[in-house]
């Protein structure tokens, strides 16, 4: 089972509690330096140079953010606080270097059946790679994590609602 601290996430070392995050959602976008060309017989080919995240983080919560005191000026840590996962056919699967460690950010994987059931399995982590004990019937198993990513990011936009006592906040950030 995905365990999680306090927290909703981390910026620049600056823990966001959940309760400025209620309600958050947390989006990735691969954006980057690739087209698409045609050939001359008209079949398509993709090119790409680079590619990075986009995290959009947005939140409705009971406080601020509380991420003023950032020097946004530069590169920060991002510690996202939703998970994203990884999918095969295999028991071995290679996890992003970029991920959160420690106490309720460890990796989960879980077992996918045919007839649509799933089950949590047991997974073992070295270097990069997630090893997943086999369960009997599975077609296929997925790694979740959290990810852990150098941003580039400008100060989130805030909005206060007197009346309902929320704060609403977005933070756009993109992986350096």
């Amino acid at each position: 089972m995905m365990m999680k601290t306090g927290e909703a996430f981390e910026l620049g070392g600056v823990r966001v509690p959940w309760v400025a995050g209620l309600g958050m959602t947390q989006s990735f976008r691969v954006i980057g330096g690739f087209s698409t060309r045609r050939l001359m017989s008209g079949r398509a080919l993709k090119q790409s140079h680079w590619e990075k995240l986009e995290v959009v983080i947005a939140a409705t919560g009971l406080s601020p953010a509380g991420l003023q005191g950032l020097d946004f000026s530069g590169p920060l840590v991002l510690k996202c606080g939703e998970p994203r996962a990884v999918r095969s056919q295999s028991t071995s699967i290679a996890l992003p270097v970029g991920r959160r460690t420690g106490p309720g950010y460890e990796p989960v994987a879980r077992a996918y059946f045919a007839d649509r059931r799933e089950a949590f399995a047991a997974v073992s982590v070295a270097a990069h790679v997630a090893t997943i004990t086999p369960v009997a019937g599975a077609i296929g198993y997925a790694v979740w994590y959290y990810p852990q990513l150098t941003v580039i990011a400008s100060a989130p936009e805030e909005t206060t609602d007197h009346q309902s006592g929320t704060v609403s906040w977005t933070l756009t950030a993109e992986e350096q």
